[in-house]
């Protein structure tokens, strides 16, 4: 079976009913929005006066204003007594237990604006202080930076563990020491 209908459709200016009344969709809307539409209230121009225009825009910079200036304050303040810059180096002590031992590992690393051309001998004196805060063993020994060598370098030594809990080490170049310390790891 088959069906044809043709749908003869006609428009004419004359059929078309289009009321329009001027801003009368303004009245359910707030009064800020009508305000910005109509052109009373101004948008405001650039970035710093867009971050304090509103209340909750000013609360939100306020609050990261703060929370920037906290944790500038807490990485400035919080110098780790691991890590020790040493002329054109980064020193870096840590030392862990494992079994009947403690191993230590002093890490030397070229600092981001100086280079090593040339080897460089390095002298550490280290302590190792137990729970009852008196010294339990100490030594000396020696490490030679090579130049040739990229990145990290580690001068290590092992103590025995009779309940060491810190490692205090004091590391010199010939003319300037420095001193780093670390808690031993469990």
């Amino acid at each position: 079976m088959e069906r044809k209908s043709v749908i003869e459709q006609r428009e004419t200016s004359e059929d078309v009913v289009f009321h329009y009344k001027k801003g009368s969709f303004r009245e359910k809307e707030s009064e800020e929005v009508r305000n910005l539409a109509t052109g009373k209230t101004a948008i405001s121009s650039g970035f710093f006066k867009s971050l304090v225009a509103t209340k909750g825009n000013r609360f939100m910079f306020i609050a990261l204003v703060i929370m920037f200036a906290l944790s500038g304050i807490i990485w400035f303040f919080n110098s780790s007594p691991e890590t020790d810059v040493l002329e054109k180096f980064t020193v870096t002590v840590s030392a862990f237990s494992y079994e009947d031992k403690v191993f230590a590992k002093v890490e030397f690393r070229p600092s981001r604006n100086g280079k090593v051309t040339e080897d460089q001998k390095f002298s550490i004196h280290y302590d190792a202080v137990n729970v009852d805060d008196a010294l339990q063993n100490s030594g000396d020994c020696e490490f030679v930076y090579t130049a040739g060598g990229e990145g990290s370098q580690y001068a290590t030594f092992s103590l025995m563990d009779y309940d060491i809990k810190e490692v205090l080490c004091t590391v010199s170049d010939g003319e300037r020491k420095t001193n780093v310390s670390c808690t031993v790891v469990r």
